[in-house]
Order: C-alpha cells, then sequence, then structure tokens
C-alpha cells in the first residue's frame, strides 16, 4: 500500500526536518507542508508529492 503524503512527511520530520526545512528543500511553502502533515489537506501535485519521496529516499540513506 502506497504511504499518504501524512505518513511521508511525519517520516522525514522523525530525521529532524521541521516544516520550513521540509518547504524550502522540495520547492513548497512551510503553510503547505503544515496541512498536508496534519492531515487538513491530503492532496497535493505529483511533482511535490516526488519531491517529499525523494527527500525521504536521501536523508534516510544517510542513516
Amino acid at each position: 500500500m502506497e504511504q499518504s503524503n501524512q505518513e511521508i512527511i511525519k517520516k522525514i520530520a522523525d530525521f529532524g526536518l521541521s516544516d520550513a526545512d521540509i518547504a524550502k528543500r522540495t520547492g513548497s511553502s512551510q503553510p503547505t507542508i503544515n496541512r498536508l502533515r496534519n492531515g487538513i489537506s491530503k492532496d497535493c501535485m505529483s511533482s511535490l508529492r516526488k519531491s517529499l519521496e525523494g527527500l525521504l529516499l536521501d536523508i534516510s540513506s544517510r542513516t
């Protein structure tokens, strides 16, 4: 089963990145990341989704 945007963002945050850090590294805004993380918004553009997945892969491969 595919991970939700909320799950991906929470996993990224578990590595110590704030919403602002995630937004900066994905080219998004902090309020957008916050809405996704809190489940207020569930949908995002496919480019943001790919950026989130890439960021998670990048930071998880460094540990």
